[in-house]
């Protein structure tokens, strides 16, 4: 996509998001322009300028080199499944759900040390600073590069009670437009260009804060901008840091290949019902997000095979979409598959309404029913927020 395209496709994702805002004239368009101009330098800078390319490939190896770690654990507990002669090839629940208890054990150990939260708050700080927003939910879209839906607000919790319904929904936009740690080395695991996803998830502080900010201005007086104090653990010492992770990421393993296990199956059978009348879900899904595949910049020959897979991941989730797409990336341009890696790395597909709902609501009761309301525009928001950093991918690589 050249640069003149890209500009109009991000005029046509802000104006969509405008036609959804709740108060047109409460918008503060500084905030808006000041988030999209970063975020057009951050994904520039990664992709074109030499520094910016080197960090990014060295970020890269760094990753790799933890998910090389991840290995130790799983080769002691399976022996010797995957030796040559075993016939036992890739197998997700052991190979990538895996991952994901390591990272959440380490990520503990990183929470327990204060290592996240004094990156969080130092961040936080500098992006209210520069886009003008309250302090609270600055942290909270900080924290969402390494913590997802419900771990990131853990953050605040403290606060939470008091937010106005523009900062809750922030929030919430915080949560759906990324991924956190544990998953997002998991796709990584799977075969994913890990500089793309690095990319997409260092972008959620700008592109959560310009869609939430259009969709749900502020329109009240904040009273959690003043100094804000991280929440601890309230571990005792590290081993329980890390046990307690690494038992939250069973747990968060086991919902994910449980939920892998229903929505595949429920495709399947929809298939099959629909296979009666000779149609099937990749077909509708690309007709009906055809143009967003346009939109981000998929080259034309590629754009109904991509909706076909941003249709499934809004439905489902990401993981599956992310098993799409590698089943025929061969098949498709690499600036397809560099845009679809960005436009799928995030948690705004409907299984996350109950998340929101339940793991949210949780954290502050008396916001529950707010959170309810605001749940599926927020999965919107964060889909159209993955969007704009698509759309940055498609102009700069």
């Amino acid at each position: 996509m050249n640069i003149l395209s890209g500009i109009l496709s991000l005029a046509g994702l802000l104006f969509l998001a405008w036609l959804l805002s709740k108060n047109k004239k409460a918008i503060k368009w500084r905030t808006i322009i000041t988030g999209v101009v970063l975020e057009g330098a951050f994904v520039y800078f990664m992709l074109h300028v030499p520094l910016g390319r080197w960090i990014l490939k060295h970020a890269a190896l760094g990753v790799q080199h933890v998910l090389d770690y991840s290995q130790a654990g799983v080769d002691f507990l399976f022996g010797g499944l995957f030796e040559e002669g075993t016939n036992v090839g890739f197998v997700f629940a052991i190979q990538v759900l895996s991952v994901i208890i390591f990272i959440s054990a380490l990520v503990s150990a990183l929470y327990y040390l204060r290592i996240i939260p004094v990156v969080v708050r130092g961040l936080g700080w500098v992006v209210g600073k520069v886009f003008g927003t309250t302090r609270v939910e600055s942290f909270n879209t900080v924290g969402n590069t390494m913590l997802g839906i419900v771990e990131s607000p853990l953050l605040i919790r403290p606060y939470l009670a008091k937010l106005t319904r523009s900062e809750l929904f922030t929030v919430m936009v915080g949560g759906t437009a990324s991924a956190s740690g544990a998953i997002l080395l998991s796709y990584a695991q799977m075969g994913i260009d890990i500089r793309y996803l690095l990319i997409s998830v260092f972008s959620v502080p700008f592109v959560a804060i310009v869609m939430s900010k259009i969709m749900e201005p502020e329109t009240e007086e904040s009273v959690t901008n003043k100094d804000v104090t991280m929440e601890s653990a309230g571990h005792t010492n590290i081993f329980e840091a890390i046990s307690e992770g690494a038992v939250s990421g069973v747990k968060l393993a086991a919902s994910i290949g449980g939920l892998l296990i229903a929505f595949i199956s429920i495709l399947a059978l929809a298939d099959g019902m629909l296979g009666i009348f000779g149609l099937d879900l990749a077909t509708i899904f690309g007709y009906v997000f055809y143009p967003f595949a346009l939109l981000v910049g998929i080259p034309v020959e590629d754009a109904f095979r991509a909706a076909s897979i941003i249709g499934t991941k809004l439905t489902a989730n990401e993981l599956i979409a992310f098993q799409d797409v590698l089943k025929i990336q061969d098949q498709l341009n690499p600036q397809t598959v560099a845009i679809l890696s960005v436009a799928l790395c995030n948690f705004a597909n409907f299984s996350s309404i109950g998340q929101l709902i339940v793991g949210l609501g949780s954290l502050a009761p008396s916001k529950k029913n707010q959170i309810s309301s605001l749940s599926f525009k927020a999965i919107i928001a964060g889909t159209m927020g993955s969007f704009i950093t698509a759309i940055f991918v498609s102009m700069f690589i």
